[in-house]
């Protein structure tokens, strides 16, 4: 099983072994990004998808998945590429051997700084592929400490100076996060359904994949590689968060039974910040915010907490973490807690707005996944596995 977010294998000059990347140009790639920003059809958009991500490589349908986002890899590892719209109008006025002045009025008249620059870039027969046009942003993404913004401008420019006009708009609005395609999760999802499986059903095993693994490209790149069989053994992974299930509002309880047919719990909603605690074989806990972030830092209280309470080697759980008045003990409102959302002065605030986790739920316990069992055994585990305390707590329910 491939780690998540890995792109394996060098650039491959024309053969076609398993497990290389195939010398795919990124001129095709552009053509396709074009055809799909002239739809707002999701059906033509995932016909155009299903053809095209066969004829590549498994690495080339990872990049292609990564970069449709904007991005060199999934968000809860995987840096932003960071190009502020200064610095594009930079890298664009040098590989055009413009003036600064001139990309920003054409970038005004054109709408963003990717039409600017292929208007700009002069017509050329680009070699670049998939794989080069893809490593070079990620370099960009991880190029850190003094003189990094100078150096993404660099290397940026470099970059478009071998690019062609279409090439230039792609590469530019990837490096900013801006594409225009319109291509979300589910089009792809079901793009990647017909182009490796051909059947309807075969979507629920890549919506399950992705729920699990939160990476999208992680996804394209075993379905692409190993088929979608592969996809139905995917498990949780200690440090990877699992997207996590939203509510949805209902105008009266009589609706509740249309949408959750049988028996159902009912639980106390507090009113904190919904977080996901992982903790992996060398016993190192880590937070996932409801958006996949890594909040570690917020709450060093709760994780130290969880680490003596969790009788466990390897776990995944779900809880609220809620402000709690240090004088009374009471919980406190949501405002008050989102004052810890920070990166610094982490200390004060612990003292200042004190917290409590309240654990709901446990999706993976000892190397197993729990995510096929029943709510109410989860519960049960979570309870036996739990030593409960001060910070650490366990949700109230009917049935606790």
């Amino acid at each position: 099983m491939s780690g998540p977010t890995t792109i394996n294998g060098p650039v491959n000059d024309g053969g076609t072994d398993e497990g290389l990347i195939r010398t795919t140009l990124f001129r095709n790639l552009a053509a396709l990004f074009d055809k799909l920003e002239s739809t707002s059809s999701s059906k033509a958009m995932i016909a155009a998808l299903a053809r095209f991500l066969p004829t590549l490589s498994p690495e080339e349908v990872q990049m292609t998945a990564y970069l449709l986002a904007g991005r060199i890899g999934p968000s809860f590892s995987a840096p932003e590429i960071g190009i502020g719209q200064i610095f594009a109008v930079r890298a664009v006025a040098e590989a055009s051997k413009q003036t600064i002045e001139h990309v920003k009025k054409l970038v005004v008249k054109l709408g963003d700084v990717g039409s600017a620059a292929e208007a700009l870039i002069s017509p050329r027969a680009s070699r670049l592929t998939i794989a080069r046009v893809f490593g070079e942003l990620s370099a960009i993404a991880y190029a850190k400490g003094s003189g990094a913004q100078q150096t993404k401008v660099q290397r940026l420019a470099a970059l478009l100076g071998q690019a062609s006009g279409p090439e230039a708009k792609y590469i530019i609005r990837a490096a900013q996060g801006t594409h225009r395609i319109g291509v979300g999760e589910l089009t792809f999802l079901y793009a990647l359904a017909r182009a490796f499986a051909g059947k309807g059903d075969s979507k629920a095993a890549l919506d399950k994949a992705y729920n699990v693994l939160s990476d999208l490209g992680e996804v394209a790149y075993r379905a692409a590689r190993y088929g979608l069989k592969s996809l139905k053994r995917v498990k949780p992974v200690p440090g990877i968060p699992v997207r996590m299930m939203l509510a949805t509002r209902v105008e009266d309880l009589d609706e509740v039974s249309l949408h959750i047919p049988g028996e159902m719990f009912v639980e106390y909603k507090y009113d904190g910040e919904r977080v996901q605690f992982h903790r992996n074989a060398r016993g190192e806990v880590h937070a996932f915010s409801r958006r996949l972030e890594d909040i570690t830092h917020q709450y060093p209280e709760v994780t130290t907490a969880l680490h003596a309470a969790l009788g466990a080697t390897t776990a995944i759980v779900e809880g609220e973490v809620v402000a709690i008045d240090q004088r009374t003990g009471k919980l406190q409102p949501f405002q008050q807690l989102m004052r810890r959302k920070r990166k610094h002065d982490i200390a004060r605030y612990q003292y200042e707005i004190p917290v409590a986790l309240f654990l709901f739920d446990l999706l993976f316990l000892n190397g197993k996944s729990l995510l096929a069992k029943p709510l109410i055994e989860r519960k049960e585990l979570l309870q036996r596995h739990i030593q409960a305390g001060r910070i650490v707590r366990i949700g109230r329910h009917p049935h606790s």
